[in-house]
């Protein structure tokens, strides 16, 4: 008797065959070979299970991930309100607004004020300036904040801050400038 070795093309279609349509003499087929086709079959069963499973596992517990991202920005809310006078009853159950009631009298009040104007102090800077002092003795002098000088015409100005004025000669004084600040009264 003569055995007839089968086409390779014919044996893969009866094999993809017996897979879809005979699944039971398939898998005979294949684990009693135990050749190539076997490990790849059996890879993709077991990779197509693994499959299943996984499916199977994110369908029965679903997971969720939330982004909570807070505002920036800063809404203002405005209500609409009117006011009517209070004696007026019927503006309020007409209205579709808030409504609030106004009142309207007066109070008599009479208030007199006396200041004297020797209390009044003055807001604004007082004036301020720059003053040149020469010595022509040989000796320094040092002088203290607040040291008074007072003009011909009897008006008062302060140093603002201590001062030197340096010595000198008749021919060559020593000379210095001062800020001074005008006070608020004069000798008068």
């Amino acid at each position: 008797m003569l055995h007839q070795e089968k086409h390779k093309i014919v044996k893969y279609l009866r094999l993809a065959y017996d897979f879809f349509f005979n699944i039971k003499k398939f898998h005979l087929q294949v684990y009693t070979k135990k050749n190539y086709i076997f490990y790849v079959v059996f890879g993709f069963e077991v990779f197509f299970v693994l499959v299943i499973l996984f499916l199977l596992y994110s369908l029965i517990l679903p997971s969720t991930r939330l982004n909570i991202i807070p505002t920036s920005q800063i809404e203002s809310v405005i209500y609409n309100f009117r006011y009517y006078p209070f004696a007026d009853t019927e503006f309020q159950k007409d209205s579709r607004y808030l409504s609030i009631p106004y009142y309207t009298g007066y109070i008599d009040y009479k208030y007199d004020m006396t200041v004297s104007t020797a209390n009044i102090k003055y807001i604004q800077q007082p004036s301020q300036g720059t003053i040149e002092l020469i010595n022509k003795i040989p000796k320094d002098y040092s002088f203290l904040k607040n040291t008074r000088f007072i003009t011909d015409d009897g008006r008062q100005f302060v140093a603002v801050n201590g001062f030197t004025v340096l010595q000198g000669t008749e021919s060559n004084p020593g000379k210095t400038t001062v800020v001074i600040r005008a006070m608020e009264q004069d000798i008068q």
